[in-house]
């Protein structure tokens, strides 16, 4: 971060701006490689398997902005569903249609999204919740997926292709796989906005003129 100071003699001010910085977005953090053990079910993903990458990892964002989560689809033996940690709101199901989206806010204070991964087995409830570190052994879990080549994860759904950053996959461990395709859900982040460079442009020559005109009077 660079700062700009001015001193306006006139008046006694001195002014700090922090310059624009780099857009903010969405990432993985503490990514490890997740390995696909069984048939993973592609359904109204479009990119192909050969480039999908899968991690396991906290999903996280590199400043204040919005996560979309929208509903993808399910293949599973057991009763899925996915919960942000805001109520009832930010609950889907597999009755769910698809493209169905639910929202999550983060803030500089708290730069990750709160949600979870339930699954209802013969034994009782069971979850996966962001934040959580998981390997090839954990049951349940779920991989981050993204595009290797850089590009976003394509689906297909209500007669358009949509792009995601990322797909959270849970696999519920039905039957010992390990496929990642029992839950799927599609991410996005929009940053929350920031000032043009134009704005603070436009402020410092303001302040500018201010000063001018106050050592004018004082001349």
């Amino acid at each position: 971060m660079h700062k700009v100071s001015y001193g306006l003699a006139g008046l006694g001010i001195a002014v700090s701006m922090a310059l624009p910085v780099q857009a903010q977005t969405a990432s993985i953090g503490n990514a490890t490689t997740a390995t696909v053990n069984g048939t993973f079910d592609r359904q109204s993903i479009t990119t192909s398997f050969a480039d999908l990458r899968f991690q396991y990892g906290t999903l996280t964002a590199t400043g204040a902005g919005t996560f979309s989560f929208s509903y993808l689809g399910n293949e599973s033996g057991w009763t899925n569903a996915f919960s942000l940690n805001i109520g009832s709101a930010g609950v889907l199901t597999e009755q769910s249609a698809l493209g169905s989206t639910v929202s999550f806010v983060v803030g500089a204070d708290n730069l990750m999204p709160s949600f979870t991964f339930m699954t209802m087995n013969p034994f009782g409830w069971a979850s996966a919740s962001n934040g959580q570190s998981f390997t090839d052994n954990s049951n349940p879990s779920f991989a981050i997926i993204s595009n290797r080549n850089g590009g976003n994860v394509m689906a297909s759904y209500g007669g358009a292709s949509h792009g995601f950053q990322y797909v959270l996959g849970f696999n519920d461990a039905y039957s010992g796989d390990r496929d990642f395709d029992d839950y799927k859900v599609g991410v996005n982040f929009v940053a929350a906005p920031v000032p043009e460079p134009s704005t603070y442009a436009l402020m410092l020559a303001g302040l500018a003129a201010v000063g001018f005109m106050a050592r004018r009077r004082k001349a």
